[in-house]
């Protein structure tokens, strides 16, 4: 049996090998040569977007915790947001993000995680309801799906538009969560975890989607800013490409960061639009970078000292 530091090397080595034989078919000296082409304003422009996109973060987080703790504040909420990012990168899907409900102070931890799951799971949900639709827009572009009866896309279709509402209005699913719950006893981790579930309402539900949908949508246009950074595509094009990659991605949970799976989503999608593989492949790399290889490693730095101060006591 492997040991975790064993899996956890096994995970990132198949990142690496995804990623080395993505960049050995587009070919490095391509990907090189795109970056010393680039469009440094437009990487600069998506740049300035970063400090919006997480400030909507911490402040879903803030909202999120306060609803087991008032006094919860902007800095903390923060701060066990980036360790949670930190943790996040060496597991696949980003799993380790769930760690964050065993930072936020004075809540009992799986209380914590059943507050983490609304939070990643209405992100999750959005990214798959959104993607789902504008990959079903990109089925005259991929061939070999052509078998698929037409109805499948329209079923398919009205299925994400009703997972949508259901994000909006979470009452029903949260009851069947709930009734769950009930069949442990209260001092059992499961049900302290649907307690947390348990505090979703409509009200709160429709801030937290929204909330989510936003930073959503600055993750798009900061995809979107980074392609055109390399080189000019059209915003429709774009607005069917960029969701359909994130939703492979979320499909894919396979490697640390999602490493190669993003990129080679992006390459073999955008290419059917005729847009330069190397273009493709270094939009996402950065999008990477930014979001979640520079907060993981500021989140690295919390976490060591996070851990330092438990060592101490």
């Amino acid at each position: 049996m492997l040991t975790k530091k064993a899996f956890f090397a096994l995970k990132v080595v198949l990142a690496l090998l995804i990623l080395l034989a993505l960049i050995w078919t587009v070919h490095p000296s391509k990907i090189w040569q795109a970056f010393r082409s680039a469009n440094f304003f437009m990487i600069l422009l998506a740049l300035l977007l970063l400090p919006l996109n997480f400030a909507l973060q911490f402040y879903k987080w803030q909202f999120i915790v306060s609803w087991v703790r008032r006094d919860v504040r902007f800095s903390e909420a923060a701060r066990t947001l980036l360790i949670s990012l930190a943790i996040g990168l060496s597991t696949p899907g980003r799993v380790g993000e769930y760690a964050r409900g065993f930072f936020v102070k004075g809540t009992d931890w799986a209380t914590g995680l059943g507050l983490v799951a609304i939070d990643k799971l209405y992100s999750l949900f959005i990214m798959t309801a959104l993607g789902g639709l504008a990959l079903l827009s990109l089925l005259p572009k991929l061939p070999r799906l052509s078998f698929l009866p037409p109805v499948v896309p329209f079923i398919l279709a009205a299925f994400f538009i009703f997972f949508l509402i259901l994000l909006i209005f979470p009452h029903t699913f949260r009851g069947v969560i709930v009734r769950l719950g009930r069949h442990f006893p209260e001092t059992h981790p499961f049900h302290r975890f649907i307690h947390g579930v348990e505090l979703l309402n409509n009200r709160r539900g429709q801030a937290v989607f929204f909330l989510s949908l936003f930073i959503y949508v600055i993750f798009s246009i900061q995809f979107f800013i980074l392609v055109n950074a390399f080189t000019p595509i059209p915003i429709e094009t774009a607005a069917r490409v960029v969701p359909s990659v994130f939703f492979i991605k979320a499909m894919l949970p396979v490697s640390i960061g999602d490493l190669g799976i993003r990129e080679g989503a992006s390459v073999f999608l955008f290419g059917k639009f005729g847009v330069a593989a190397a273009a493709a492949f270094n939009g996402p790399i950065l999008l990477f970078v930014m979001n979640l290889l520079f907060p993981g490693l500021a989140g690295l730095y919390f976490l060591l000292k996070e851990k330092g101060a438990r060592n101490k006591s």
